[in-house]
């Protein structure tokens, strides 16, 4: 420790220089204690001291693999799971550390086994555990077990299987425009080959249309699905005129 009392002048008394020198030494202890407390805390301890903090909370269940909030995770929620163990919730608390979304049924429920003291459950991994994408690994299977097996009551036997959950988002979204739109056609080819939908729709329309076309092409073509539709056009008049042929 340095000591303060050099930062005084000539002039300083020696009990001013003893008071100067305390009050240093008071100020790096205290953040020796601040150092201290967040060595103890599971959110700001450094990486390497979370095992001891595992061993401190009496982690039931721990693998050197996990990602570094993985074991966060594990040293928080011990407190609880040791404080509901022997219920479903301590159960689903423990399997929520590896990120495991469980749907229990015990034997007396409908679905059950109605054999008296089982459960069966499937579990559903739902997120990265460990630093690759396995979500199906025999690890993971081990811990899942090592997680209910450690919760559970010690009078249950269980039986749990894997399951994986797909979540997609449907949008459905709807246009509205007005405008007006000008065409001006190249001339038709003799033969003309497409693979594209084909829809079969219904119009309603009123009004005065005049086309003026080329003859036809020897031979059109097309493939693909086809579908109904149906459309109510308001009053209008269109004029389209194509050109000939080359």
């Amino acid at each position: 420790m340095r000591d303060a009392s050099s930062h005084l002048p000539n002039v300083a008394t020696d009990h001013e220089r003893r008071v100067a020198s305390v009050t240093f030494w008071s100020f790096e202890i205290d953040q020796a204690i601040a150092d201290l407390r967040d060595l103890t805390n599971p959110d700001k301890a450094p990486a390497r001291y979370l095992p001891f903090l595992a061993y401190e909370a009496s982690v039931d269940f721990w693998d050197e693999e996990w990602l570094e909030d993985v074991k966060r995770k594990a040293i928080n929620l011990s407190y609880t799971i040791h404080r509901f163990k022997g219920t479903v919730h301590a159960i689903e608390t423990a399997l929520s550390i590896i990120s495991v979304e469980v749907k229990l049924v015990e034997w007396w429920q409908p679905g059950g086994s109605g054999v008296p003291g089982t459960f069966e459950m499937t579990a559903y991994p739902s997120g990265q555990v460990y630093s690759s994408h396995d979500y199906l690994s025999a690890r993971l299977q081990k811990r899942i077990w090592d997680a209910v097996n450690l919760a559970k009551p010690l009078s249950r036997h269980f039986t749990f299987k894997l399951g994986i959950k797909a979540v997609t988002k449907l949008t459905v979204g709807m246009a509205i425009s007005d405008l007006h739109r000008t065409r001006i056609m190249p001339p038709l080819t003799t033969k003309l080959e497409n693979e594209m939908p084909l829809g079969i729709g219904a119009a309603s329309s009123s009004g005065e249309r005049i086309q003026i076309r080329p003859w036809h092409p020897e031979a059109i073509k097309s493939v693909g699905p086809y579908w109904a539709a149906a459309m109510i056009r308001p009053l209008r008049s269109s004029i389209y005129i194509y050109p000939r042929q080359t």
